[in-house]
């Protein structure tokens, strides 16, 4: 049993020491030391479960402070970036990864898990469009984070995901486009239509991200590799950092700064319009996750350790 769920159990046998006490001095019209005893004892049981469930194993906190320690460098290839990625992930040959008890989000439809994707799909870059609130909170709260991402299959944007950044920007800024102004309605890989995409298929979905999957168990940055097959698999999975690169682990650390980024005569990034107005909005709609599943969070800021240059048209960490 994981040492949450055991935490889990010490909360809920606390809570019923604490109204155990609560009974007992009711039951009695008065107070007692032995009714206070259960209730404080209960109290003590529940805040030691609750530390348990929030608090990281030992092997996590080791991993979150080597990788705020790690030097930022700046990306001159993504696309060979990816390519190592992929290659890492490739040569992992465990049957079970990637992959993550789903114990939270039970409201959620299974075809947000499925699993399958890890064995039909490929990696691609993703640009994070919005995320629940706790997803950047440096905490255990919310083991899955609800979030919203856009991204890929086409090459064009393993070499340039900036641009990916440029579309979420404008698909968060325009809520009119009926995608996100319900943050509790989920849906699975809508194409978005824009002219200057020259035929590319973008694609926005609901995701869920496994917090121990981010090199900081939290969101740091907009860039957020996943695995993805969309004609085949409705489900998106954020892919586990051990498998990303150093150089992409401390940029997700520095908040996916984009250093020294020169205009590309093919460049497809679309105006906030051509983005936010094209998305198709067609499908079932999906459940409700919980009551604050999805809401709008603000990008996390850069950190301050390093310079760089000023980000390209989109979400600036801010």
């Amino acid at each position: 049993m994981k040492r949450q769920s055991i935490a889990g159990i010490i909360v809920i046998i606390g809570f019923a020491l604490f109204i155990g006490g609560i009974a007992w001095m009711a039951a009695v019209g008065a107070p007692t030391s032995g009714g206070i005893g259960l209730l404080l004892f209960g109290l003590v049981v529940m805040v030691g479960g609750y530390i348990g469930i929030v608090s990281k194993p030992a092997n996590i906190k080791e991993r979150i402070e080597r990788f705020s320690q790690l030097r930022y460098e700046p990306i001159t290839d993504y696309a060979a970036e990816l390519e190592e990625m992929r290659r890492n992930f490739a040569e992992d040959a465990a049957p079970d990864k990637n992959t993550f008890k789903v114990t939270a989000l039970k409201k959620i439809k299974e075809q947000f898990y499925d699993f399958s994707v890890i064995n039909s799909g490929n990696i691609y870059y993703s640009a994070l469009v919005e995320a629940n609130k706790a997803g950047f909170k440096d905490s255990g709260e919310m083991a899955i984070i609800p979030a919203v991402v856009v991204y890929s299959t086409d090459e064009y944007y393993a070499k340039r995901p900036y641009e990916l950044n440029y579309i979420a920007e404008a698909l968060y800024e325009d809520k009119s486009n009926n995608l996100l102004s319900n943050e509790h309605k989920y849906f699975s890989n809508l194409l978005v239509k824009s002219e200057e995409f020259k035929g590319r298929k973008v694609y926005i979905t609901t995701i869920m991200l496994y917090r121990e999957y981010l090199p900081l168990c939290k969101i740091t940055g907009w860039l957020l590799p996943v695995i993805a097959n969309p004609e085949n698999c409705p489900s998106v999975i954020l892919t586990d950092c051990k498998y990303w690169t150093q150089k992409l682990i401390a940029s997700s650390v520095y908040g996916n700064p984009v250093d020294n980024v020169q205009p590309d005569d093919d460049a497809t990034a679309p105006t906030k319009a051509a983005a936010a107005t094209e998305a198709q909005t067609e499908g079932e709609e999906q459940p409700a996750a919980t009551d604050e599943s999805a809401e709008p969070a603000e990008q996390p800021a850069p950190a301050e350790q390093t310079e760089t240059k000023e980000q390209p048209d989109g979400k600036d960490g801010e």
